[in-house]
This record gives structure tokens, sequence and C-alpha cells, in this order.
């Protein structure tokens, strides 16, 4: 039996996709039998999400450790040095772990065990200027990234587009490289047959109108919560329909922004900002509207996507990079940059019902495609190669 350890520094609460894909993915690995999976994490609200589950084994990491040991394995790892300096990762060296899937840290290459990187993006490279960048964190991005493709055994990534942008940015030989489509995390087909009862008294207790539009998504610019906000107010002023919408998500730096656009235009009775919510409410609210509208310009693929077309609730998307490839023509599409696109995009699906109804069974048959099956299938072929390679 081959010890697999998943280095799980996502944060529950605010990192989003990457806690969600992290999920799925543990959720596959710890039903194979020549697997014993080892999860490593650092944030305590990881055991409040996990204690349902069982089949794996769960390591505390103190996330607390002194600077020293820090720079004397950062600095040796820019040069391709092993550090003699773990710190808080003896413990994982200690367990011989067979190989590690990490999400954006060396430790493996340091440690000495075979590595399966994750990377999720690189759009600080299209994007640089936005506020949830900075000079100096791209800087760093470009540093972790390059050594991530050097160290690591194979990365994983979520598309082809994405794969050929690395090649590109960091001229990095594509043979490393394994693009494995997301799919919907095991909450979302946990609660995927919530009855009318139950998602209307999720509905009700946020006191959400019977008809309204859906976007999850945390509150950063390239989420483009502004502009789906003037694409609701036109359709209030220039086609004289109201569309409602609810907005979830963490709060993060665009929130106050998007918050006083609403108050500016008039708009507070018809959006709804809920923050963060439970998986449970997450589906309902899924369930209960009439389309999810993901406006992000600056995403590969995306999770909300594949979520409701698994759901049954029709897909209005950004038409950047690789979304319209993760769609199939399984939705609308408009361009992000766009507001008056955006409006008749929403506009065709909130009026449409024959088209809703297309939509719906069209994602229905996508999700097929993008199944959790599939998804560790493919997860499982990279981990017996990068072993047997080893």
């Amino acid at each position: 039996m081959y010890r697999i350890g998943i280095l799980n520094f996502t944060k529950v609460y605010s990192t989003g996709g990457g806690f969600h894909y992290m999920m799925s993915l543990l959720e596959g690995l710890k039903c194979e039998e020549e697997f014993d999976v080892f999860v490593f994490y650092d944030n305590i609200d990881f055991l409040e999400k996990i204690k349902e589950s069982n089949g794996f084994n769960s390591i505390y990491i103190d996330e607390k450790e002194n600077l020293f040991p820090k720079i004397i394995r950062g600095g040796l790892t820019y040069f391709g040095i092993r550090s003699p300096i773990l710190g808080r990762y003896e413990k994982i060296k200690d367990l011989k772990m067979d190989l590690l899937i990490s999400f954006g840290s060396n430790v493996g290459f340091q440690i000495g065990i075979p590595t399966i990187s994750f990377i999720g993006d690189v759009m600080y490279r299209y994007y640089p200027n936005l506020p949830e960048y900075s000079r100096f964190g791209n800087m760093i991005k470009n540093l972790s990234i390059k050594k991530l493709l050097q160290l690591s055994d194979h990365i994983v990534i979520d598309s082809n587009e994405c794969a050929q942008d690395l090649v590109s940015f960091f001229n990095v030989d594509s043979e490393k490289l394994f693009p494995i489509p997301m799919c919907a995390p095991p909450h979302i087909y946990k609660f995927k047959n919530l009855s009318k009862k139950e998602i209307n008294e999720v509905c009700d207790t946020y006191q959400l109108p019977e008809k309204f539009i859906f976007y999850p998504a945390q509150f950063w610019a390239h989420k483009n919560h502004r502009r789906l906000v003037k694409a609701i107010h036109l359709l209030k002023v220039k086609y004289h329909v109201l569309v409602n919408a609810v907005f979830v998500g963490a709060k993060w730096e665009s929130y106050e922004n998007v918050i006083d656009l609403i108050s500016q235009l008039e708009l507070s009775d018809q959006i709804k900002c809920l923050g963060y919510v439970s998986e449970k409410d997450l589906v309902a609210l899924y369930k209960k509207s009439k389309a999810l509208v993901f406006a992000s310009f600056a995403e590969y693929t995306n999770l909300p996507v594949i979520e409701a077309m698994v759901l049954g609730t029709p897909v209005v998307c950004s038409n950047k990079f690789s979304m319209p490839q993760q769609l199939g023509g399984a939705g609308l599409l408009f361009d992000p940059f766009d507001i008056e696109d955006i409006a008749k995009k929403i506009l065709n699906i909130w009026q449409n019902k024959e088209l809703q109804t297309r939509m719906v069974k069209k994602g229905f048959e996508r999700s097929n495609d993008l199944s959790a099956e599939k998804f560790n299938k493919a997860w499982k072929s990279i981990i017996i190669k990068t072993l047997k390679s080893n």
C-alpha cells in the first residue's frame, strides 16, 4: 500500500475553490484500496469540515514556526539544495510518505519524496495591476511557481490553456503538465437532493424573493461584481425589468465598493449580499435560483459552473479563457467587460422558460463529462505514473 500525503494549507473559510478542490481530491483518493492517505493541515477549521468523514489520516502541523528555518529552507530551495532543517515538516518526513501532493509548497523536494503540485492559475500575469495583486506579491509568485515547476515531478492544472501559459511564461517541459478538469466538490452531491421544503426554508431564513439569479464568489475585483451590478441596473432603467440577485462569498477587498455601488444605484431591494453561507444553504440557493451568473474575467475554469450544472441550475457565464470549453455549449456566454452583453444574456435566461429547461438538460449532460469519477481516475493515473517513475 502506498502512503500518499496531501499538504493542505488552504483556509476553509477564505480560500474558496482551492479548499473544495482539495476535498474532491481527498474524497476520491481515500476510496482507493492501494492508497493510505494522510492529510497534513494547519488550519483547525479543517477538523470541523471533516468530522463526518473517515478513511484517511489527518495530521496537524502547527502553523507557527520560527523564522530561521523558513529562511534556511527558502534560500536553499531557491538554489535547488535540500535543507537539513525541516522545522514543522519533520512530521511528514517521519511518516515516510511515498508521494506528496502539494498546493504550492516545495516541501516534497526538501524531504526527498516524489511530489505532484497543483497550480490553480497564473492570472496575475494577465492582470498584474488588480488590487488583489501587488508588485512584490507577483514577484514572489513568479519565483514560487518557477521552483514548483522545476522541483515537482509532475504538475496538475485545470485546463489545456493553463498548461500552455505555463510553457509560455516559464518555459517548462510540457511533459510535466497534466490537465485534469475540475469536478463538483463532495458537498454538492451530499445535498443535491434537498427537498423543495428544505430549499424554501433556507430561502425564507434569508428573506429572499421568489425569483433571483445567483453569484457565489469571493469579493475580489476580478470576480467582477461591479459590472454585474451595473448590468442589473441597466435591466431596470433601460429594459424596465427588475432582476433580483443573491451574492454569497467571503467579504474581501472589493466588498465595500460593491455595497456602495448597490446603494448608489438604488438596488438594495434587488441585490442581497449574504456573505459566507453553509454548504447546505449554498446548494439550496443554487437550486432555487433561476440561473448562475458567473461574471469573473480572470479564471481558466471555475467550480460554480460545474456545481450549477450538477444541480440543475441554468448557467450564464463569462467567455474568457477556458470557461467556454468548460461550459461546453451548456449555457449562455457573455463578454464580462461588456455591461450591455451581460444584461442581455441575463434577460434572455430570466424571461425564457424554454431556454431554462434546455440549459438544465444540457448542463446535466455536460456534467457527466466532468464527473467526480473521471476526476478521480485522472488523479489516480498521474499518481501511479509518478510512483512508478521513481
